[in-house]
C-alpha cells in the first residue's frame, strides 16, 4: 500500500482566529481548514501533503484552479497537477486536505468507511497515491531500461526497509507499549555489515573449490545504500561511491562482529561546500516568510558539522543468530551497543509508557516534531521517528513537521506554491 494514503477521520470544528468565513480542525493532530458550514463532528477523509489525487475525483469536488487539459480557469486552488500541499492561510498553517465522506461517493458505495481506514483505492479506482515530479519519473524510467535486477550476493543483508507513518498506526498501538521518541534526520541512508557470500548460483565446480578453500565461510564487511549492495571483491573507482567519499569514510569507521548490520544516517556535507542534502529556499507564500523569519532564505542541513565534514549516526542494530534469523537489538540495546564502538546515535528526544490514549500520545508527539534540529538551530528538523516496542507489536513510524512538509514539497517538485494571499475565503466553501 502507498504510504500517502486517504485517511477516514472525524473532526472536532473551532473558530478560525482570523477568518470569519472559515474554521480550523483536527483529524489525528493534523490542522485543516475548512468552510464554516462544516459540521462539528463530521466524518471525512483527509490527504495529506505530499499526496497526489485522481485528475477526475479533483475536478469534480472543484479542487483545481485551472483544467488540466483545456486550461480553462476554475474556481479552485489546487495546481493542475492535483498535488495536495502545505498552505497558510490567514495566519494558520493547514496541512493537508480534509474532504467530507460524501466526496468519496465519487468511487462508489462508501457506507462502509469508518474513522481510522486508510485506502490508495477505492471500489478498484485509484484516490491518491504520493506524488511524484516528472523529472523523477524521468530518472525511473531511465533506471528500469538498466536490466534486471541481480541476485543478492549477500541474502542477509536486508535493505533498510520504509517506513509508514504515525497517522495511519494511531489506534493499533497497543497501552503499555515503551515508545522511544527520536529526532528524523535529514540525511542519507546507509548500512554496513558483515555477512557471507551466496555462492549458489555458481558451477557445481567453482562451488565446490569454494568450499574446499574455505571462502564459503568467510565473512565480507558489506557496504549497501538503500537499495544498492556493493561487492567488496569489485571496489568502485570513481563517481559517487569512490573510496575517497563520505560514504566510504563512514563505512570505515564501523567494526562490527559476523552477522551484524549497522543502519545509519549520514549528516552533513559530502565535500567541501556540498551538502549530503540539498539546501532548500522557502517560497514568497505567507508560510515561505515565517520560515525565512527563523532561519533565513536559504536552509542548510549541515548539523552543526563544519563545511566538507560529514557524521554518521546510528539507528538500528541487527545481528544474525546461528539458525539464520535476523534479530533487531531493542533501542537501549542498540544505543549501548553503539556507545560501545565509539559510534554516534540519533538523538533521542522522549520515551515512555503509553497509556492508551491516542489524542494524548499525537498531542506529545506533536510538539516533539517541530522546531530546530537538536543540533543545529540553523535549520528546523525533519521531524520523528516513533519506535514502538511491545510484545504484540514492534514498529517504527515517522512524522514530519509542518515546516519539513513544506520545504520538501518546494525543493523536490521545484513547481511555484500558490499564493493564498490570493484565494479567496469563499471558494473554501
Amino acid at each position: 500500500m502507498d504510504n500517502y494514503r486517504g485517511l477516514v477521520c472525524q473532526i472536532k470544528v473551532r473558530p478560525h482566529p482570523n477568518a470569519q468565513r472559515l474554521v480550523l480542525a483536527s483529524c489525528y493532530g493534523a490542522t485543516i481548514i475548512t468552510s464554516i458550514n462544516t459540521p462539528d463532528n463530521s466524518i471525512g477523509v483527509y490527504f495529506e501533503a505530499g499526496s497526489q489525487l485522481d485528475q477526475g475525483f479533483s475536478l469534480h469536488t472543484n479542487l483545481l484552479r485551472k483544467h488540466p487539459i483545456t486550461g480553462e480557469k476554475l474556481t479552485g486552488y489546487m495546481d493542475p497537477n492535483c498535488k495536495v500541499r502545505s498552505l497558510k492561510l490567514r495566519g494558520i498553517i493547514a496541512d493537508g486536505l480534509w474532504l467530507p465522506l460524501k466526496d468519496l461517493e465519487y468511487f462508489g458505495d462508501v457506507s462502509y468507511l469508518k474513522p481510522g481506514d486508510s485506502f490508495n483505492e477505492l471500489n478498484g479506482h485509484a484516490v491518491c497515491w504520493k506524488f511524484i515530479p516528472p523529472f523523477m519519473k524521468r530518472k525511473e524510467r531511465a533506471e528500469g531500461k538498466q536490466g534486471p535486477i541481480k541476485k543478492k550476493l549477500f541474502p542477509s543483508f536486508y535493505e533498510i526497509g520504509d517506513m509508514d507513518k504515525l497517522i495511519y498506526n494511531l489506534q493499533a498501538i497497543p497501552k503499555g507499549a515503551h515508545v522511544y521518541i527520536e529526532e528524523k534526520r535529514h540525511g542519507s541512508s546507509q548500512r554496513t555489515g558483515y555477512h557471507q557470500r551466496d555462492y549458489s548460483d555458481l558451477p557445481w565446480y567453482k562451488q565446490l573449490w569454494f568450499a574446499l578453500t574455505g571462502r564459503m565461510l568467510e565473512w565480507h564487511k558489506v557496504l549497501g545504500t538503500r537499495r544498492v549492495v556493493f561487492d567488496p571483491d569489485r571496489p568502485v573507482k570513481g563517481g559517487y561511491y569512490d573510496d575517497n567519499t563520505f560514504r566510504e569514510r563512514a563505512h570505515n569507521k564501523i567494526n562490527g562482529l559476523p552477522g551484524e548490520t549497522f543502519y545509519y544516517e549520514l549528516v552533513g556535507y559530502e565535500g567541501p561546500g556540498k551538502t549530503i542534502m540539498p539546501r532548500l529556499s522557502p517560497g514568497t507564500d505567507d508560510l515561505g516568510k515565517e520560515i525565512q523569519a527563523i532561519y533565513g532564505n536559504q536552509i542548510i542541513y549541515s548539523y552543526g558539522c563544519p563545511d566538507g565534514e560529514s557524521r554518521l549516526e546510528i539507528y538500528k542494530i541487527t545481528q544474525l543468530t546461528p539458525d539464520g534469523r535476523v534479530l533487531t537489538l531493542p533501542a537501549y540495546q542498540a544505543r549501548a551497543r553503539a556507545m560501545s564502538l565509539g559510534l554516534d546515535y540519533v538523538p533521542l528526544l522522549d520515551q515512555f509508557i503509553y497509556n492508551g490514549n491516542p489524542q494524548d500520545f499525537i498531542d506529545q508527539c506533536l510538539i516533539l516534531a517541530e522546531g530546530s534540529a537538536t543540533d543545529s538551530p540553523s535549520h528546523p528538523r525533519e521531524g520523528i521517528v516513533v519506535l514502538v516496542e511491545h510484545p504484540e507489536m514492534r514498529k517504527v513510524f515517522k512524522l514530519k513537521s509542518k515546516y519539513f512538509t513544506y520545504l520538501e514539497g518546494i525543493g523536490y517538485d521545484g513547481d511555484r506554491y500558490l499564493d493564498t494571499e490570493e484565494m479567496d475565503e469563499e471558494k473554501a466553501e
